[in-house]
């Protein structure tokens, strides 16, 4: 009997290249809208581009 397994993942041909920039000089914001039923919260997304770090704040708005 013969078991043969597949891969889950594909391979990649070609690796990720981070863009990296210097400290204090990037960083990317973003905000996104989660849904619950009727209601609608808001993610603001503030991330580093040297150390990876990131800030998420919810809130109803995109205001505040």
């Amino acid at each position: 009997m013969k078991i043969s397994i597949r891969q889950f993942k594909p391979i990649t041909k070609e690796p990720v290249v981070r863009f990296g920039t210097a400290p204090g000089k990037q960083m990317q914001v973003d905000f996104t809208t989660i849904k619950r039923g009727r209601k609608k919260l808001k993610g603001f997304v503030a991330t580093l581009g040297f150390s990876r770090a990131f800030y998420v704040v919810f809130s109803e708005y995109e205001k505040q």
